[in-house]
């Protein structure tokens, strides 16, 4: 069985679009469902600094959160804790039809 993440990766490629860095940040933190802009980075394939710029753009779209959790870094410092914020498909659904 595909998990969504696949599934929405393979719809992507074959409408053209292209693969966003903000798209690979969603992919990798729904699969890890939580972590800091290293973490996330190893599992997006990006740089850590590819990361870490874009985390503020995408929570303030509503698209993730910090989750109030830190954890030490390779630096020795705390980083934050990310999560995607998951929409209901109801409100998907209302968002759809109206």
């Amino acid at each position: 069985m595909e998990t969504t993440s696949i599934i929405a990766n393979r719809n992507m490629e074959q409408s053209g679009r292209k693969i966003t860095h903000s798209d690979k940040i969603l992919q990798a933190l729904r699969k890890i469902r939580e972590g800091n802009f290293e973490r996330i980075a190893y599992f997006a394939g990006l740089t850590e600094s590819q990361v870490w710029k874009r985390l503020s753009e995408l929570e303030t779209a509503g698209m993730i959160r910090k989750t109030g959790k830190t954890a030490v870094l390779s630096s020795g410092d705390r980083g934050v804790i990310w999560q995607v914020v998951e929409v209901p498909s109801k409100t998907i659904q209302q968002n759809l039809f109206q």
